[in-house]
């Protein structure tokens, strides 16, 4: 007698499905007061991408933030600014809505830039 475990399976098959099927994390750019380098290593210990960071210490620095990033700031009591809520959104309105002859060498296919 063959025993058959299709409800596992088939349970299994959607949940990786419904994992993958997911909206897209939110990225910010936020800036931050450091006036030292305990603050900048505060920020750094909340798991913040080095990628994006600009600015110095004894300043406001500027940072790519995702809503997880965003929770641990804010859990460990580092105040931040909104600059920019929704960096996606923020870069699709910087294209252009048609295409744009760069150069008079035609219509480039990504923007208006040749890939």
């Amino acid at each position: 007698m063959k025993i058959t475990h299709y409800p596992i399976t088939l349970s299994l098959f959607l949940s990786l499905l419904f994992s993958r099927i997911e909206a897209a994390e939110k990225y910010s750019q936020i800036q931050i007061f450091v006036p030292d380098r305990n603050t900048l290593s505060a920020i750094w210990s909340s798991g913040i991408d080095y990628e994006g960071a600009e600015g110095k210490i004894g300043g406001w620095m500027r940072f790519v933030a995702g809503d997880y990033d965003l929770q641990r700031l804010s859990t460990q009591g580092i105040p931040y600014q909104v600059v920019i809520d929704d960096l996606a959104k923020h870069t699709e309105n910087l294209l252009p809505k048609e295409p744009v002859n760069a150069l008079g060498f035609g219509y480039g296919s990504m923007g208006g830039f040749y890939t």
